[in-house]
């Protein structure tokens, strides 16, 4: 089973996605996926990812690219989570220029989605993936911009082993997504017209 994780640069959602897959063993050997245009912070949540799975023992092979496509190329499981960030890198937006609009960069990171891949959106529920079907569930509030700030340290800290993961591992054992992971059914479907 191969899981793609687009836009695993996205502060708010990463840490405990990565968590959860490190603690999902399933019926199948599963190959996940980062993708994110912005290469420093693929780098930091790729290291991220591998710390993690090392911690839990994981078996699932890991691997990390700045391009959607090939993050999608034989997806069977898709996670959406591009942020803005992310948006302007991939659209070459430089900075300081107006901040490019989500759903335009969701339409070029998704172009090749195989229409068989169960999708999950985490994205705010007013952004619409242009794909005709996919699902979503509400994971978590916003984050403080403090918040924010602090999540590339927390992630160099438990990388570095200065903290051990346990609080946020145990948290990915009884989450929405390892829920979905074991059925994606279990998250509201959304169809497009």
């Amino acid at each position: 089973m191969t899981l793609a994780v687009l836009g695993v640069g996205n502060v708010r959602y990463t840490p405990r996605v990565l968590a959860t897959l490190a603690g999902f063993f399933g019926e199948r050997h599963m190959k996940v996926v980062l993708c994110d245009p912005d290469e420093e912070r693929l780098d930091l949540f790729n290291r991220l990812a591998r710390s993690f799975f090392t911690f839990a023992k994981s078996t699932h092979e890991l691997e990390a690219t700045t391009d959607p496509d090939e993050a999608l190329a034989e997806a069977e499981l898709v996670i959406v989570q591009l942020e803005q960030n992310g948006a302007r890198k991939l659209l070459g937006t430089p900075k300081g220029a107006r901040e490019p609009k989500l759903e335009k960069a969701l339409q070029v990171a998704l172009s090749n989605l195989s229409p068989t891949a169960e999708t999950l959106c985490l994205l705010d529920p007013s952004v619409a993936l242009p794909v005709r079907r996919y699902r979503r569930f509400e994971w978590g509030g916003p984050i403080t911009e403090a918040e924010r700030v602090a999540v590339p340290h927390q992630a160099l800290r438990w990388i570095h082993g200065e903290e051990y993961p346990y609080e946020i591992m145990a948290e990915g054992e009884e989450s929405r997504l390892k829920a979905w992971l074991e059925d994606p059914s279990t998250a509201m479907l959304v169809l497009e017209d």
